[in-house]
């Protein structure tokens, strides 16, 4: 994993921060929302969540896991896992990203959408 952290360091707006059980990366957005992405250092697994700046609140959360369906190995699986963060961090720089409130039911919801070229999508860990 220290080849796609030395990567990420050399990445402009990032921050990494090295922790006991991995790595912690910031990436703070122009439209107000703070990323942070963990990364951990002995399991198949990362996280990310979204916070906007203003409030402090959290808007966006998701995870992803990485497990021997087809009997692929570890090295693979982590191979995959690497390409996974790397292609993700990559969009999220270059995408424009917004706060999407909507109703559902008598509560209001939010999501968090990115757009690449012309269309929003659904901002998602996996794509």
């Amino acid at each position: 994993m220290d080849d796609i952290i030395a990567k990420l360091k050399k990445l402009q707006n990032l921050d990494v921060v090295e922790k006991t059980e991995g790595w912690v990366i910031h990436l703070a957005r122009p439209e107000g929302i703070m990323f942070e992405i963990l990364i951990l250092r002995n399991f198949l697994e990362w996280f990310a969540s979204a916070k906007a700046e203003a409030t402090g609140k959290k808007v966006w959360t998701d995870w992803m896991d990485y497990y021997s369906a087809d009997g692929e190995t570890e090295k693979k699986l982590r191979s995959q896992m690497k390409k996974d963060i790397l292609r993700f961090v990559e969009r999220l720089r270059l995408s424009t990203v917004r706060v999407v409130e909507s109703k559902v039911f008598f509560r209001k919801r939010q999501r968090l959408e990115w757009k690449m070229d012309a269309d929003w999508e659904k901002l998602l860990i996996y794509f």
